[in-house]
């Protein structure tokens, strides 16, 4: 953003300065946001991370989250019971 003239403190806080820019300062600012985005594979690295600490999460929580699992499937046979009534 920076070689483009923009000063944004990160790329995850650059849609809020120019959000809080006007319209006609705002486009250019929000165009050269995700051009810069895209050069960096910001997406790309953001997605990276944020599903190794979802992995993180699953693997830390994985009693829990199959606990849940398991009544959620007692509950859908409940229903099916009473459906085939």
């Amino acid at each position: 953003m920076k070689e483009k003239g923009f000063d944004a403190p990160s790329p995850h806080e650059a849609e809020i300065t120019y959000g809080q820019m006007g319209r006609e300062a705002a486009i250019p600012a929000a165009t050269a946001d995700v051009e810069c985005k895209y050069a960096t594979n910001y997406f790309g690295i953001r997605y990276g991370v944020e599903v190794a600490y979802q992995k993180a999460a699953i693997e830390e929580h994985f009693q829990e989250l199959e606990a849940i699992a398991a009544a959620h499937r007692v509950t859908l046979e409940k229903a099916k019971a009473v459906l085939d009534e």
